[in-house]
């Protein structure tokens, strides 16, 4: 705990991922360092901390772009919550957007260092463990198959003979 709230008390223990994520960000400069630009002090950058990464080799245009694109993609699911009129697909989808916004948020805030390190990929951004990405394919598809059918569920069927 004590390198996630102070990490410049331990340099060389529990602060260090903090101070080189954060000196990534900070060298990176508007446009970046570029695709193959070597961090020798932090090698795993690329999958641990990948939105730190992105920064360092794209720069802050870049990181401004996954935000603005993840701030849309939370407020499209939010809105989809508005829209369903079905009991059950509402409450399945107002428990799912929280739990899906935090693994957005999460590795981002912690990538920053405003939050402590855990194991949390960014959906659709991360690569690592192929069950984790599937479960977000598998939510995401789940919201997008209960706002497609909001309209229909709930409501008597039509072709049925008088």
């Amino acid at each position: 705990m004590q390198g996630w709230v102070q990490p410049t008390q331990d340099p060389l223990g529990k602060g260090y991922e903090y101070l080189e994520a954060m000196e990534a960000i900070r060298s990176a400069g508007f446009w970046g360092r570029g695709s193959n630009a070597p961090l020798p002090r932090m090698p795993y950058l690329d999958s641990d901390f990948k939105f730190t990464y992105l920064i360092h080799s794209y720069g802050w245009i870049a990181g401004i772009l996954i935000l603005l694109a993840i701030a849309l993609f939370i407020m499209r699911l939010a809105r989809v919550v508005k829209e369903v009129d079905e009991p059950y697909g509402k409450h399945l989808i107002v428990s799912i957007v929280p739990l899906f916004s935090l693994f957005f948020v999460w590795p981002l805030l912690m990538s920053t260092g405003m939050l402590p390190i855990v194991n949390l990929e960014i959906p659709f951004l991360s690569y690592g463990n192929i069950g984790t990405s599937l479960a977000h394919f598998a939510v995401l598809g789940l919201v997008l198959s209960v706002h497609r059918h909001k309209n229909s569920i709930g409501k008597p069927h039509t072709y049925m003979a008088k």
